[in-house]
Protein backbone atom coordinates (compact mmCIF):
# COMPACT_ATOMS: atom_id res chain seq x y z
CA UNK A 1 0.00 0.00 0.00
CA UNK A 2 2.95 2.40 0.78
CA UNK A 3 4.57 1.84 -2.98
CA UNK A 4 0.89 2.78 -4.54
CA UNK A 5 0.60 5.68 -1.71
CA UNK A 6 3.47 7.34 -2.96
CA UNK A 7 2.85 6.95 -6.90
CA UNK A 8 -0.69 8.11 -6.11
CA UNK A 9 0.89 11.32 -4.55
CA UNK A 10 3.24 12.02 -7.07
CA UNK A 11 0.57 12.03 -9.50
CA UNK A 12 -1.33 14.20 -7.34
CA UNK A 13 1.87 16.42 -7.07
CA UNK A 14 1.52 16.81 -10.51
CA UNK A 15 -2.15 17.34 -10.99
CA UNK A 16 -3.22 14.49 -12.57
CA UNK A 17 -5.81 14.36 -9.70
CA UNK A 18 -7.86 11.34 -11.18
CA UNK A 19 -4.73 8.92 -12.16
CA UNK A 20 -3.58 9.77 -8.02
CA UNK A 21 -6.88 9.22 -6.94
CA UNK A 22 -7.60 5.47 -8.61
CA UNK A 23 -3.75 4.29 -7.10
CA UNK A 24 -4.72 5.89 -4.02
CA UNK A 25 -8.11 4.50 -3.44
CA UNK A 26 -6.21 1.09 -4.17
CA UNK A 27 -3.79 1.73 -1.33
CA UNK A 28 -6.27 2.51 1.00
CA UNK A 29 -8.14 -0.59 -0.28
CA UNK A 30 -5.07 -3.04 0.90
CA UNK A 31 -4.35 -0.23 4.12
CA UNK A 32 -7.61 1.28 5.77
CA UNK A 33 -6.43 2.16 9.28
CA UNK A 34 -3.01 4.28 7.36
CA UNK A 35 -4.06 7.97 8.06
CA UNK A 36 -1.55 8.94 5.89
CA UNK A 37 -2.83 7.20 2.75
CA UNK A 38 -6.34 8.00 3.91
CA UNK A 39 -5.77 11.72 4.08
CA UNK A 40 -4.18 11.65 0.73
CA UNK A 41 -7.36 10.16 -0.66
CA UNK A 42 -9.25 12.58 0.97
CA UNK A 43 -6.89 15.14 -0.68
CA UNK A 44 -7.17 13.73 -4.26
CA UNK A 45 -11.09 13.75 -3.91
CA UNK A 46 -11.30 17.60 -2.54
CA UNK A 47 -9.34 18.17 -5.97
CA UNK A 48 -11.77 16.62 -8.07
CA UNK A 49 -14.74 18.26 -6.33
CA UNK A 50 -15.56 15.43 -4.52
CA UNK A 51 -16.40 17.14 -1.32
CA UNK A 52 -18.41 14.44 0.69
CA UNK A 53 -16.09 11.79 -0.28
CA UNK A 54 -13.41 14.19 1.20
CA UNK A 55 -14.54 14.16 4.56
CA UNK A 56 -15.07 11.10 5.00
CA UNK A 57 -11.70 10.10 3.91
CA UNK A 58 -10.35 12.85 6.56
CA UNK A 59 -12.45 11.71 8.96
CA UNK A 60 -11.34 8.12 8.59
CA UNK A 61 -8.06 9.81 8.76
CA UNK A 62 -8.48 11.58 12.01
CA UNK A 63 -9.74 8.41 13.68
CA UNK A 64 -6.77 6.02 12.58
CA UNK A 65 -4.42 8.93 13.90
CA UNK A 66 -6.32 9.17 16.97
CA UNK A 67 -5.53 5.59 17.36
CA UNK A 68 -1.71 5.53 17.18
CA UNK A 69 1.27 6.69 18.91
CA UNK A 70 2.68 9.66 17.27
CA UNK A 71 4.56 9.86 14.13
CA UNK A 72 6.00 12.72 12.19
CA UNK A 73 4.19 12.37 9.24
CA UNK A 74 0.50 12.15 10.94
CA UNK A 75 -0.64 15.46 11.87
CA UNK A 76 -3.69 15.64 13.43
CA UNK A 77 -4.21 19.69 13.85
CA UNK A 78 -4.08 19.83 9.95
CA UNK A 79 -6.37 16.93 9.55
CA UNK A 80 -9.12 18.76 11.55
CA UNK A 81 -8.06 21.84 9.83
CA UNK A 82 -9.34 20.02 6.33
CA UNK A 83 -12.65 19.21 8.40
CA UNK A 84 -13.28 22.45 9.46
CA UNK A 85 -12.45 24.18 5.91
CA UNK A 86 -14.63 21.42 3.98
CA UNK A 87 -17.59 22.58 6.83
CA UNK A 88 -17.08 26.69 6.50
CA UNK A 89 -16.09 26.49 2.62
CA UNK A 90 -18.52 24.09 0.82
CA UNK A 91 -21.39 23.57 3.23
CA UNK A 92 -20.34 20.31 3.79
CA UNK A 93 -20.92 18.96 7.42
CA UNK A 94 -18.03 17.14 9.70
CA UNK A 95 -19.10 14.62 11.90
CA UNK A 96 -16.73 16.11 14.83
CA UNK A 97 -16.19 19.69 15.16
CA UNK A 98 -12.30 19.61 15.91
Amino acid sequence: PEYLDSLGWVYFQKGAYELARAYLERAARRDTNEPVILEHLGDAYERLGRLKEARVFYEKALAAAKKMPPRPDIDIPRLKRKLLKLASENGVVAAERP
